[in-house]
């Protein structure tokens, strides 16, 4: 940590408030004996980030390092699964929210080339979320997982065209978060799950 203080020169820092949509997967396993999955349940996802740094140029150059928190939320589409016996699950909308907060690097001229890198953690909230469950018998509603918070973990990367004051960018993000609480089901798991993400950002520098 000393030596990195060492490195950041005594200049203010520039900072910048980023607006992120994209697309996702939700990788993971839901019941190793079911042969389960999260994308057997949810389809593609759609999600929003709004994202804040503070980032202090290293020896003067057009890399610059700090910090930054970003809060955002998914959205992943429902889908029905089955299994051996012809039992189906149709699962409703699964959303999860994040505030997440880490470290950040980007190289950022006034004008040209832009990359980023972070790594981030922080907490996740898996919002309750309920389906249809037919089992030999006429349909039931039934509580998928219940509301609970968990644990994530952000790496995420864009490259871009940067102007002085607005950055386009486009990358790609995984965020691992830990698993929701079972409801109705007796599953067996479920297991952490796998945000696999393609994002598309507009950073506004100041």
């Amino acid at each position: 940590m000393m030596i990195l203080l060492c490195l950041l020169p005594a200049v203010a820092q520039d900072s910048s408030v980023a607006v992120v949509a994209r697309v996702s997967d939700l990788l993971g396993e839901v019941d190793s004996d079911l042969d389960l999955d999260y994308g057997d349940l949810w389809g593609t996802g759609l999600g929003m980030s709004i994202e804040s740094d503070v980032l202090y140029p290293l020896r003067g150059g057009p890399w610059r390092i700090g910090g930054y928190v970003s809060a955002g939320f998914d959205v992943f589409q429902g889908d029905e699964a089955h299994d051996e016996l012809g039992d189906t699950l149709k699962a409703d909308n699964l959303t999860t929210g994040h505030l997440l907060l880490g470290f950040k690097v980007a190289l950022a001229s006034e004008r040209g080339f832009f990359f980023d890198g972070r790594a981030g953690v922080g907490p996740v909230l898996w919002l309750e979320t309920e389906g249809e469950l037919r089992a030999g018998g006429p349909p039931s509603d039934v509580e998928i997982f219940s509301s609970s918070f968990a644990f994530g973990a952000e790496f995420a990367s864009h490259v871009g065209y940067a102007t002085r004051g607005v950055v386009f960018s486009l990358g790609f993000a995984f965020r691992g978060q830990t698993a929701p609480d079972s409801a109705d089901l007796d599953f067996d798991g479920p297991g952490p799950a796998l945000v696999a993400s393609v994002e598309a950002q507009i950073v506004f520098r100041f």
